[in-house]
């Protein structure tokens, strides 16, 4: 899920149509369509009740819809506050945590790439908490995007997405069905594989397992999104990570 899911799911629940939505944003009726499933399929609950007709927001797709209306204003706002100007030039220094790197990174990007052309990038990625936070305060980053940064005066924090974590295990670590609900006992007879020490997603594992509990489990770490993956794939462990959009 991305911006742009969340701005097709805004343009269908206000043209009603797939058709009419596909062509506002050139795309094909059964491209919108699989769009939607797959937001759906990763909500667990249905955005639009449609039939040969109609096509109407549920209960649930309301609320979804008024929440995406905000956090698309909140990165359109954002991106337009990189420059008023469109022939604005120099090299923009970006800091970022890994798991927002694979997520909404992309998106910024390309927005930046269209409106600001004689604009270079340069990006910065730390998992450690406060790292880039701590060198956007040093002024060596333009502007940082980071997981529940602490409270600073001397910065301004925007909002501007919320997402979900994930487990994620290779096929053959759990023997029952897909959806077989896991308890965190089973996740504890698993080695994890944790985000760097001090870092924001660190905390959290240790919130969901606490400390004491996790001090029987074999825990490996790595400061790389990328690594991460490559070992959950290899079979070394399972992990909590950002869903693979």
């Amino acid at each position: 899920m991305n911006i742009r899911f969340l701005e097709t799911v805004i343009w269908l629940s206000e043209l009603r149509n797939f058709r009419a939505t596909a062509a506002r944003l050139n795309m094909t009726p059964a491209a919108i369509s699989n769009r939607i499933g797959a937001m759906e399929q990763e909500l667990g609950f249905r955005l639009f009740d449609r039939d040969a007709r109609d096509v109407n927001l549920t209960a649930e797709g309301e609320a979804f819809v008024e929440g995406a209306r905000d956090v698309v204003r909140r990165y359109h706002d954002l991106v337009e506050s990189l420059s008023p100007q469109n022939g604005l030039e120099g090299t923009l220094k970006i800091g970022i945590v890994p798991s927002l790197a694979m997520t909404i990174l992309p998106g910024i990007l390309d927005i930046v790439r269209q409106r600001y052309p004689k604009i270079r990038i340069s990006i910065t990625t730390s998992s450690s908490k406060g790292g880039v936070v701590q060198k956007l305060e040093q002024r060596e980053l333009d502007i940082v995007f980071a997981i529940k940064p602490e409270p600073t005066p001397n910065l301004r924090i925007v909002d501007i997405c919320t997402f979900g974590m994930f487990w994620i295990s290779r096929s053959n670590q759990f023997p029952g069905g897909a959806e077989d609900v896991l308890s965190r006992d089973d996740l504890l007879g698993r080695n994890l594989i944790s985000y760097e020490s001090g870092s924001y997603n660190y905390q959290q594992i240790i919130n969901y397992f606490t400390e004491e509990r996790l001090k029987d489990a074999t825990v490996h770490y790595s400061n790389s999104l990328t690594t991460t993956i490559n070992m959950i794939s290899a079979g070394v462990g399972i992990s909590v990570i950002p869903p693979p959009w």
